[in-house]
């Protein structure tokens, strides 16, 4: 596994204490970054579409950090898996590398490799299994409600579910989020990462959202997301370093699975369930 350092508050930290220090440490020169290739690609049985991001990344010592990712758009992006194998095409539109799954079937329980190669010969690669099942044990129990100490309501919205597989190992990440009139309003709450050795034979997972005579949600969405191992500790480590951006905070590690590069290739099923308010 590789990891990359995501806190470019706390490397600026250290950057002015370096320059309080030019009286002392003048000839010290800092040997160049390298740019790394960085891949993010999630496919699932249920996409009709594959697609993929391949950027470079951004080393923070000694340079002004653009926050807008530096697209890689001349890489030839190829999935194989089964003994088939196809080219993802750069659509500028999206900037993404794109396949229409008509074009190559992505099945549950099998295995992928993803490879991208730049035109100099340089290439990074990474596999990943998709999981093998769905996981619809997801549903609404009960819905509870408080006044909130800003005047409207505070609703919790609790969801059951249970590990659907005893035969496998299984990752679950879930998401939800209340969806208002005006999408602007929206509020997606953070994301639980239950791997099944911590569920128990029912657990639950609770969305909370407020409500006022002037803002009301239409309907509630919460996620099921059965993920390999790629996917869950990437994202997992990824929520970890969003939280992890203060100005005094460590720098946090987030996961990587491409070989040569950064990033992720990893697989996921999704159920989705929607309540009507």
């Amino acid at each position: 596994m590789k990891y990359t350092f995501l806190n470019s508050f706390a490397t600026l930290i250290g950057l002015l204490v370096l320059m309080g220090c030019e009286d002392v440490a003048t000839n010290v020169k800092m040997p160049p970054a390298e740019k790394k290739i960085v891949v993010q690609c999630f496919i699932s049985a249920d996409d009709e579409i594959i697609k993929a991001m391949v950027t470079w990344s951004k080393p923070v010592l000694g340079t002004t950090v653009n926050a807008e990712p530096e697209v890689i758009m001349d890489a030839k992006v190829e999935i194989d898996g089964g003994g088939n194998k196809e080219t993802l095409k750069w659509d500028a539109t999206s900037k993404l590398y794109q396949l229409d799954s008509s074009f190559f079937n992505i099945e549950a329980g099998k295995a992928y490799t993803l490879t991208v190669t730049l035109p100099n010969g340089k290439n990074v690669s990474a596999s990943c299994v998709v999981p093998a099942s769905k996981n619809t044990s997801l549903a609404l129990t009960h819905r509870d409600t408080l006044l909130s100490d800003f005047g409207g309501l505070e609703i919790t919205c609790t969801f059951n579910y249970k590990d659907h597989d005893g035969l496998n190992t299984n990752y679950y990440r879930l998401e939800g989020h209340a969806i208002y009139p005006n999408p602007w309003d929206d509020h997606s709450v953070n994301g639980d990462f239950k791997k099944d050795t911590e569920l128990k034979a029912s657990n639950t997972y609770k969305v909370m959202y407020y409500e006022d005579n002037f803002d009301k949600p239409e309907k509630v969405k919460a996620w099921i997301i059965n993920c390999d191992l790629n996917y869950f500790e990437y994202h997992k480590t990824l929520q970890g370093a969003q939280y992890n951006m203060g100005l005094f905070s460590e720098p946090s590690i987030v996961y990587s699975n491409v070989n040569g590069g950064l990033g992720c290739f990893g697989a996921y099923c999704s159920f989705e369930i929607e309540v009507n308010l």
